[in-house]
């Protein structure tokens, strides 16, 4: 997640928000974060994390392949092979029972192999992104919840692979907004951890809309291609048995999308609730530390579960929805600026 500070600068005007009355600052024990998020081993955690997400996201196109194209392929041959070359009727018809066969084997290899394979790799690469956070947020580790850390050796060797496709780790530095380094750590850190759990929120639910119109469009034209050509209900019955992957896949990775986006807007609502709390002034900076620790276990559950997508529609969707995310962070950092001011000024009124 790399934000568009400069958006944010050139809004509020962070340097006159933040220093133009020092003594406001000076009362709050301001944090090292932006400096901290780009040293070598913090580099290396989300590193770490994004090779082992790009692997996960490999084996989905795998997965993508074999229950999508591959069927889709298959019913082509199977529906219009005999319609647009007649010799070919012949051959179409003797691997109708192994077209059949294939939809039954890969949907059985989805669920026992490709997705347990994915789930795995996303469970590592949360624990990384996890030891990130705690260690940046100051927060203490939950080996009970998530497990052993990832070691030094295990983050570096991922961190080189890393290098070969970003090798200045321009996309790893600057993780969350360096503005963010004039707040008190408390602050900055529900203000991290609410623009962590908004992030792809919307991106999720265009990607299970583009889902929902695919399955339609598949299951539409598989029968209007079975009434044209007037097949038999065998031949009807073996074309929806050669594409039910393509079709189960589509339908299953769009209630995981929706489902995440649901998860992700609950959580956001607790974050924003949170952090308006600290935000205000609410509650102290032990209970703001101890209610971030339980919202971090939450968004910890949340990466090792939430679905892979296609890297072309996050990359799409992307610039738009870090926009948005930050006139929320601009907001958040205002509110508080503002906040401790107004506290400031009734303390010299007194």
């Amino acid at each position: 997640m790399k934000f568009v500070y400069s958006l944010v600068e050139e809004s509020l005007g962070w340097q006159w928000l933040l220093f133009a009355n020092r003594s406001i600052m000076e009362q709050a024990a301001l944090n090292d974060l932006p400096v901290r998020q780009n040293e070598d081993a913090y580099l290396n955690m989300q590193a770490s994390a994004k090779t082992l997400y790009r692997r996960a996201q490999r084996w989905f196109y795998l997965q993508g392949m074999l229950t999508v194209a591959v069927p889709l392929v298959f019913a082509l041959i199977l529906l219009l092979a005999p319609q647009v070359w007649p010799q070919a009727a012949a051959l179409a018809s003797s691997l109708k029972a192994w077209f059949a066969l294939y939809g039954l084997i890969v949907i059985f290899a989805d669920d026992q192999l490709l997705d347990d394979i994915q789930q795995d790799l996303k469970k590592r690469a949360a624990i990384a992104q996890e030891m990130f956070d705690t260690d940046l947020f100051c927060l203490r580790w939950r080996k009970g919840k998530v497990g052993q850390r990832l070691t030094v050796a295990e983050t570096d060797a991922l961190a080189r692979k890393w290098r070969r496709v970003d090798p200045n780790f321009v996309k790893v530095k600057d993780w969350y907004p360096p503005v963010l380094g004039g707040l008190p750590i408390h602050v900055a850190r529900v203000i991290c951890q609410r623009l962590n759990i908004w992030w792809d929120s919307g991106m999720r639910r265009k990607y299970a809309t583009l889902l929902s119109g695919f399955a339609a469009l598949l299951l539409l034209t598989v029968i209007v291609a079975c009434l044209v050509l007037d097949l038999s209900v065998a031949d009807a019955l073996l074309a929806c048995i050669t594409v039910a992957p393509a079709l189960r896949w589509a339908l299953r990775e769009r209630k995981r999308q929706r489902s995440t986006a649901d998860l992700l807007d609950r959580q956001h609502a607790s974050a924003k609730e949170l952090s308006d709390r600290v935000i205000y002034g609410l509650i102290s900076e032990e209970e703001a530390t101890l209610e971030s620790r339980e919202l971090q276990d939450e968004i910890y559950d949340r990466r090792k579960t939430s679905p892979t997508g296609f890297g072309w529609i996050y990359s799409f969707f992307r610039n738009e929805n870090e926009s948005a995310m930050m006139v929320d962070a601009s907001h958040c950092v205002a509110a508080y600026l503002r906040a401790l001011r107004s506290v400031n000024t009734t303390n010299s009124g007194a």
